[in-house]
């Protein structure tokens, strides 16, 4: 007669699938990767009541509250595929943001820098909604942001912007500037890419996560990875960094 021995909770790995710490071991082995956060338990702290986000690339810097605001993000539990997010709720005037207690952006003309995250916006509003940013909006730095009430999401360098797609949904963005070219990569393929031409002489060393150096800067939405890397990934040659990327998002958050 037949043996059988039961296992509770036990799940077997499907090797056809790919497996999260292996994807993550390649976005982390990626050259240029200059700065990454999320809402993982191990990366987060609270100091006197205020998010601070440890940056995986250098844990030296993190994230904290950006001057000038009374009230910072929080992480929430449970949120996409499982997984926590950081939750914004910037109201243009004492609730903000964070910005890296490290100004280690790479800066200046001829730059080359690629933003990614994986963000939902929640709130219809016609002004602008500062997702991640370097210095200002649309004037001295490149940002992710979101306009309209149908939410245009879009990546601008002083006054060059290209657009991603719009709605209220849960997206991987990921743009990138070249010296004065600013490109988007489409979330509903992840292939196609947006091109458009601005200046990039006033590039800051900043980086905002739910807002901007401007006073009027908000975000109202969840964001729950964020990546900063040294590199145009939208580039010929790093198609295999940005399959990479795009991989272990999609794993990580099932989408």
């Amino acid at each position: 007669m037949a043996k059988f021995i039961r296992l509770e909770g036990v799940v077997f790995n499907n090797n056809t699938l790919p497996v999260l710490v292996d994807l993550a071991e390649l976005v982390s082995q990626i050259p240029s990767l200059h700065s990454w956060v999320n809402a993982e338990a191990s990366n987060y702290s609270y100091q006197n009541g205020d998010l601070v986000l440890q940056d995986l690339v250098n844990p030296s810097a993190q994230y904290e509250k950006a001057s000038g605001r009374t009230t910072g993000p929080s992480v929430v539990e449970n949120i996409l595929n499982g997984r926590a997010v950081i939750r914004f709720a910037g109201d243009g005037n004492v609730v903000g943001g964070l910005k890296k207690n490290t100004d280690d952006m790479p800066n200046g003309a001829n730059t080359k820098l690629t933003l990614a995250v994986v963000a939902l916006v929640t709130a219809p509003d016609t002004s602008i909604q500062n997702i991640m940013c370097s210095g200002s909006n649309n004037n001295d730095g490149v940002a992710i942001f979101a306009t309209g009430i149908n939410m245009t999401h879009s990546i601008g360098l002083n006054g060059g912007n290209v657009s991603f797609e719009n709605n209220k949904t849960w997206k991987i963005l990921i743009g990138s500037i070249d010296d004065t070219t600013v490109k988007s990569l489409s979330p509903s393929d992840l292939a196609s890419v947006n091109t458009n031409t601005a200046s990039s002489s006033n590039l800051l060393a900043t980086t905002y996560l739910g807002q901007s150096s401007a006073t009027s800067s908000k975000f109202v939405g969840d964001i729950a990875e964020a990546f900063v890397f040294s590199d145009d990934l939208l580039a010929a040659g790093n198609e295999t960094h940005l399959a990479n990327l795009i991989d272990y998002l999609k794993t990580k958050f099932s989408m």
